[in-house]
């Protein structure tokens, strides 16, 4: 069953699917779309099938559906953790192929436990026929579990331990004021904290990108262990080994000014061999984060070429702000969005800012910075896409309200393609899960739709330059 389309259905690409849709199986859930790096344009589509089971597919340029080279015309992993006894449900994040073809499908696997819940990274990787890459991995079955914690995971779990112990050090007393007399938020400024289902914290949640044969990975660390004080990056060499020469241990912990951090968004620019990170610090004396960025070098270390030090504020907000996804353009600028909380206009508004290669605010776009909502809604960013000309973000509401994209030109000019204000905004009921741009400039998305009956169905779109 094809969605009911809305009032912009003319941008969409007619020579696609039906009309510009593509209809997958109702009632799926966790559903992604990615880009394969192929002359063909393949789309690869990912989907929970079970608690711990996800079905991959592919699709060509009209979205018709295609059979890996292995002869199957579906692909489904089983992420279930070795020695686990505990209710264990994973939930994919994000689809990644290099060019080497294969593809790597992040996530993040929740475990129920009597004592203390826990989420973790989770990895694996197909070749380029679709199977499990059997020389991935710890245990070579083309998987990756990771487990942050201050002590050793059992050998017989199999699974990749960040030693979190270290993150520690690197930050202050996360309970003392950061002033030796510092303003006492206010109860309405707390009230509102407390009351947001955003806040200043992320859930346990990455970003991944891959470097030549590498993979980077950066993970929210709010709920492991006490690792949540100090940003965490994570680099796999291409056999799904922690790569030592990261750091000498395959990952660091790194934090700002001593603050409470996490990082939540990666992106890695071949041109300049930096890495940069996005998440966002606490001040817990004043209760209030700044949305920051980190530009490294090859080696996980600050580059003092990048901002100050390696840092760059790129937004300050009464109530906080933060970067939740980053990526690069092909002229070597970033842009990264997330949300931003500031006292006016009162609600949290995505965030979206554009850098030079160096970590300075992109001046030419709008200074730097733009704040936005759709329709006045409590809302934030997560994803965004962008070519030499255009910037297109994903906009989701907090609570009750809409879905919307949100595209901006190289100057920060909301662009015409969207209407006046730049904006495409999706009928109440419809859930988009993530936006991917294709290599011709096409926008891919998923929309979910719920029919108010208990039934969800689930569609591929593909829109126009």
């Amino acid at each position: 069953m094809t969605t009911s389309t809305d009032s912009r259905s003319s941008q969409l690409d007619t020579n696609f699917g039906n009309l510009g849709i593509v209809n997958l199986p109702p009632d799926l859930s966790g559903t992604l779309v990615g880009q394969r790096i192929d002359a063909g344009g393949t789309i690869v589509v990912c989907y929970s099938i079970d608690q711990t089971k996800v079905r991959l597919a592919l699709f060509n340029s009209k979205g018709e559906p295609i059979d890996f080279a292995n002869g199957q015309s579906k692909v489904d992993v089983d992420l279930q953790p070795t020695d686990e006894n505990n209710a264990s449900v994973f939930t994919p994040t994000q689809i990644i192929t290099g060019d080497s073809q294969k593809i790597y499908v992040v996530g993040t696997m929740y475990i129920a436990s009597f004592l203390k819940d826990t989420v973790n990274p989770v990895v694996f990787c197909l070749k380029e026929n679709g199977d499990l890459d059997t020389e991935f991995g710890p245990s070579r079955n083309g998987i990756v579990h990771f487990e942050v914690a201050d002590t050793e995971p059992p050998a017989e779990k199999n699974k990749t331990w960040i030693d979190s112990s270290g993150a520690h050090a690197l930050v202050k007393n996360p309970h003392a004021p950061s002033n030796p007399a510092p303003r006492a938020p206010s109860l309405r400024h707390l009230q509102k904290l407390l009351g947001s289902s955003r806040s200043l914290r992320l859930p346990p949640a990455f970003q991944a990108v891959t470097r030549e044969t590498d993979l980077l990975l950066t993970f929210s660390t709010l709920y492991v262990s006490n690792a949540f004080h100090a940003g965490l990056v994570i680099c796999l060499d291409e056999f799904g080994r922690l790569k030592t020469d990261f750091d000498a241990k395959g990952y660091t912990f790194l934090a700002h000014n001593g603050r409470p951090t996490y990082f939540s968004a990666i992106t890695y620019n071949p041109s300049t061999s930096q890495i940069i990170v996005g998440g966002g610090d606490l001040d817990p004396g004043n209760i209030k984060g700044d949305a920051i960025v980190c530009g490294l070098d090859p080696q996980g270390v600050p580059s003092p070429s990048y901002g100050i030090n390696g840092w760059t504020v790129v937004d300050e907000a009464l109530y906080g702000a933060q970067i939740d996804w980053l990526t690069n353009d092909n002229i070597n600028r970033t842009f990264g969005v997330g949300a931003s909380w500031d006292r006016s206009p009162g609600f949290q508004q995505a965030l979206l800012v554009g850098l030079e290669s160096n970590g300075t605010p992109l001046s030419e776009f709008a200074g730097g910075k733009i704040r936005f909502s759709v329709k006045n809604a409590d809302g934030y960013a997560t994803c965004v896409v962008s070519t030499t000309e255009e910037t297109t973000v994903l906009f989701k509401p907090s609570f009750f309200g809409q879905f919307g994209l949100a595209r901006y030109t190289r100057k920060g000019a909301p662009a015409q393609f969207y209407g006046e204000n730049g904006q495409l905004i999706f009928p109440e009921g419809a859930y988009i899960t993530n936006i991917r741009l294709q290599s011709d400039n096409k926008l891919l998305l998923i929309r979910e739709e719920d029919d108010r009956q208990g039934h969800y169905f689930v569609d591929l779109y593909r829109y126009r330059p």
